[in-house]
């Protein structure tokens, strides 16, 4: 232990300046982050670029389905007016003389 650390006369209680806990707190954090990046393999010079491409994917994804659910809209009124008008048609069908 530093000079600068003692343990308490319990022997369980580790005192320290703050400077120092917020340095081995950082450290601590700095290595977590180190491993959880290796872990899901980005720990290479194009991760940065991969977090972009993801970034991206995910951007043209949510578009990809706002679209996909306006047309499913359009073509769902479209269909229904379709059925309206043969209705229509069909109902008056005896009464108009297309010839």
């Amino acid at each position: 232990m530093s000079p600068k650390v003692k343990k308490t006369s319990e022997g369980d209680l580790i005192v320290m300046p703050l400077k120092e806990f917020e340095d081995l707190i950082e450290e601590a954090s700095r290595r977590g982050a180190g491993k959880a990046l290796k872990r899901v393999g980005l720990d290479d010079e194009q991760a940065g670029l991969d977090i972009r491409d993801l970034r991206d994917f995910l951007k043209a994804l949510r578009i990809a389905k706002k679209d996909a659910f306006n047309v499913f809209v359009k073509w769902f009124v479209v269909g229904i007016l379709t059925l309206i008008t043969a209705g229509f048609i069909s109902l008056m069908g005896n009464h108009l003389n297309i010839k």
